[in-house]
């Protein structure tokens, strides 16, 4: 009797227990606890895996967004330094053309110039003589465009005519506004190099200036000459 009673004691502790483990009852309560996470615990989880990646995303897009400004800057520098070649070109192949009004129809103001020039954007090199007109437009996002006008210089009367705000091109942008100097030379020096910069030149005057400079900002062209250019005119007048 004894003995049927042990085993029956045996196999309920079995059946509600399960076999014992290192000399502990392990129950279906403790298998549950080992096997999973609490919901605290998946929380906690799923908060650290949401910064992790709100940090590598952020990463990710700060240096995108850098790669796409570097691009921009590299792209506005490359046309900035275009622009200030071809306008040099032109203003040192400038030809003092006899027009009905002026001498040699070159004028000049602070924010724009006109002239004729042996040298051709559009075409690339000499191919006859061209009216140029430069102007500076600010823009609507506080940049400044330098607009340029050429056409091929047929006839004299063509000075005289009107140009139409469409016909101009972007030559490049920046964000300090470009302003054109005239340097004219003192008669009564020997030296060309004499003389003083002025803000704006007369079609009436009977030689084109010795210089032209296009600066950014208020600054004198004597200067600062990291924000400016001097562009020599090689023929100031034509001899008779």
């Amino acid at each position: 009797m004894t003995t049927g009673t042990g085993n029956r004691s045996s196999r309920v502790m079995e059946t509600t227990y399960g076999p014992r483990i290192g000399g502990w009852p392990w129950t279906r309560t403790d298998v549950g606890s080992e096997a999973g996470f609490t919901l605290l615990e998946l929380l906690v989880s799923l908060t650290i895996l949401a910064m992790i990646v709100a940090a590598v995303f952020g990463t990710f897009h700060v240096a995108a967004r850098s790669y796409e400004k570097a691009d921009e800057i590299i792209e506005a520098t490359q046309d900035q330094v275009y622009g200030w070649e071809q306008l040099a070109r032109q203003i040192r192949s400038a030809y003092p053309y006899k027009g009905k009004k002026s001498p040699t129809s070159f004028k000049g103001e602070e924010d724009s110039v006109e002239f004729v020039s042996a040298y051709s954007l559009r075409w690339g090199g000499r191919r006859g003589l061209f009216r140029v007109r430069y102007e500076v437009r600010e823009s609507e996002d506080e940049t400044y465009d330098l607009m340029v006008y050429e056409e091929q210089l047929l006839d004299a009367d063509q000075l005289d005519e009107d140009v139409d705000e469409d016909d101009y091109e972007a030559l490049f942008t920046v964000k300090t506004m470009p302003v054109f100097h005239y340097f004219k030379s003192d008669a009564a020096k020997e030296s060309e190099e004499e003389g003083d910069w002025e803000d704006s030149w007369d079609e009436d005057e009977k030689a084109m200036p010795g210089r032209v400079a296009l600066v950014l900002g208020e600054e004198d062209p004597d200067d600062d000459v990291s924000h400016s250019m001097q562009m020599i005119i090689r023929t100031k007048s034509v001899k008779k």
